[in-house]
C-alpha cells in the first residue's frame, strides 16, 4: 500500500495583514496633544475653539478617545487616577471649564458642550461618565475648579433644551465619604444656585424627580444635619428659599401619603368615625392645611379601601354598594367640608374618581345627590361646579347627568321667592 506523500510547504512566505484589522495602538497621550495643540492655536478664539472641535471629530477618534476628549475640556489635561491633571506632552490647556472665570464664559462654554454633543451625539454618554468620574476627586479639585463645575452643571441643567447633563448623574455626589466631609452638600448648593436663577420650580422638581432625588434632598446632609431645621437653615442662608419650598413640598407630599395609608388601614379595621375624623383633625392642624385640602384625602383614602370590581359586581349592585358606602361614611366626608372651597373640591375628586373607574360614570348625580341631602354639598357648590367649576375629564357626560338637578334647583329656588 503506497503511503501519501506530503505536500511541499512553502517557507519565508510573509502573510500580511490587511490594513483594516491592524489593531492600532491606544495612545490617549498622542490624542491628548493633537487636542490641546489644536484649542491653544485657536488662541481662546470662540469660534475658532468651536471649530477645530467640530473638525477634529473626523479626524481624531472621539468615540474610542471620548474620556480623554472630556478630562481636557472640563480640567484642562488628562486626569490621573489620583485626580491631579497631568501636564506631560504638550502640557494643559486654558479652554476649558476649571478655567472658565466668570459666568459669561461658562456660558459660551455651555454652548461650545451643546454645539459638540449635537453633532456627536455618542458623546453625551461618554460626558456624562466623565462627569460621574470627575464627583470622586471633589475633595481633591480646588474651590475655584469645584466651584466652575458646578456652576457649569448648574447652568445646563437650567435650560430645558440641553439634553447633555443626565439628571441621574448628580446621584453621584451621594458617596460617604464626600457627604460626611459636607464637599457634596457644598456642591450641589452651588448647582443649585445657577439652575434656579433661570429655572422654575416646576421644572426644578421634575428634573429631580428624573434623577430619582425626588424627597431625597436631605440624603446630601450629613448625620447630625439631616433634619428639617437644618436644611431650611443651610438654604436660607445661601439664598436658595425655592430649595426650601421644593423641600418642604416634597415632605409634605410624603406625609400625605403616609396619612393616607394610615386612614385606609382605618378604614379596613372598621375604627369608629369619631376616630378616624379625630386622625384627619389632628394632621391638618400639624400640617396647617385647609379643608379643601383634607377632604380630597379623605375622599380618596375612603373610596380606595373598596375593590369595587371585585366579584364581578352587576352595574345595579355596584350603584347600590356604593352609594351605601358613602351614605354609611358622610360623617367623615361632613366633619371636613364646611366651606363652599371644600365642597367644589369634593365635587372636582368624585368627578375625578368616577371618571377613572368606569362603572362610575353612570352614578356621579347620584353620589351629588347623595351628598346634597345629607347636607355635605349645599345648592352654591353644586351650582359653581355646573358653571365653570368643573374639569374636563368626562365633562360632557356628568354635565348632561347634572342637568335635570340643576334644573330641579333654579325651579326649587324660583318657587321659594314667588312664596
Amino acid at each position: 500500500m503506497s503511503k501519501k506523500v506530503p505536500l511541499p510547504v512553502l517557507t519565508g512566505q510573509r502573510l500580511r495583514t490587511r490594513k483594516r484589522d491592524e489593531k492600532q495602538k491606544f495612545d490617549p497621550g498622542e490624542f491628548r496633544d493633537a487636542v490641546v495643540t489644536g484649542l491653544n492655536e485657536a488662541e481662546g478664539d470662540w469660534d475658532k475653539s468651536s471649530r477645530f472641535l467640530d473638525l477634529a471629530g473626523n479626524k481624531l477618534d472621539f468615540n474610542r478617545y471620548g474620556e480623554t476628549l472630556f478630562d481636557i475640556l472640563f480640567a484642562g489635561g488628562i486626569l490621573s487616577a489620583g485626580g491631579s491633571i497631568s501636564d506631560d506632552g504638550v502640557g494643559k490647556t486654558t479652554f476649558c471649564v476649571f478655567e472658565m472665570e466668570t459666568d459669561e464664559k461658562l456660558l459660551k462654554m455651555v454652548e461650545t458642550f451643546d454645539k459638540l454633543t449635537r453633532r456627536y451625539k455618542y458623546l453625551i454618554r461618554t460626558m456624562n461618565d466623565n462627569l460621574r468620574k470627575n464627583f470622586k476627586y471633589l475633595n481633591i479639585f480646588s474651590e475655584v475648579h469645584l466651584e466652575r463645575l458646578a456652576k457649569f452643571i448648574g447652568h445646563v441643567l437650567s435650560t430645558r433644551d440641553q439634553q447633555m447633563i443626565e439628571p441621574t448623574v448628580l446621584n453621584g455626589l451621594l458617596v460617604e465619604h464626600l457627604v460626611k466631609e459636607e464637599m457634596s452638600l457644598n456642591f450641589i448648593t452651588i448647582v443649585f444656585k445657577n439652575w434656579l436663577s433661570k429655572a422654575s420650580i416646576e421644572s426644578f422638581a421634575q428634573v429631580m424627580k428624573k434623577a430619582g432625588l425626588d424627597g431625597r434632598l436631605i440624603d446630601f446632609f450629613p448625620n447630625g444635619k439631616n433634619n428639617a431645621a437644618a436644611i431650611e437653615e443651610h438654604f436660607n442662608s445661601a439664598g436658595l428659599p425655592k430649595v426650601i419650598e421644593y423641600f418642604k413640598s416634597r415632605q409634605l407630599s410624603r406625609e400625605k401619603y403616609q396619612f393616607k395609608q394610615d386612614i385606609k388601614q382605618k378604614f379596613e379595621d372598621e375604627a369608629p368615625q369619631a376616630e378616624i375624623i379625630s386622625t384627619g383633625k389632628t394632621f391638618q392642624t400639624a400640617q396647617n392645611l385647609a379643608d379643601e385640602d383634607m377632604i380630597g384625602l379623605i375622599f380618596n383614602s375612603m373610596m380606595g379601601t373598596v375593590d369595587w370590581n371585585r366579584n364581578n359586581k352587576s352595574t345595579d349592585l355596584l350603584e347600590k354598594d356604593a352609594l351605601n358606602f358613602i351614605n354609611a361614611n358622610s360623617k367623615i366626608l361632613l366633619a371636613f367640608c364646611e366651606t363652599p372651597r371644600a365642597q367644589l373640591t369634593l365635587m372636582l375628586r368624585i368627578q375625578g374618581y368616577c371618571y377613572d373607574n368606569g362603572p362610575f360614570m353612570k352614578i356621579f348625580q347620584k353620589i351629588t345627590m347623595l351628598l346634597y341631602n345629607n347636607d355635605i354639598l349645599e345648592e352654591p357648590a353644586i351650582q359653581k361646579w355646573y358653571r365653570d367649576g368643573h374639569s374636563i375629564k368626562g365633562k360632557s357626560v356628568f354635565l348632561k347627568q347634572m342637568a335635570p338637578m340643576i334644573e330641579w334647583l333654579n325651579n326649587a329656588e324660583s318657587e321659594s321667592e314667588e312664596e
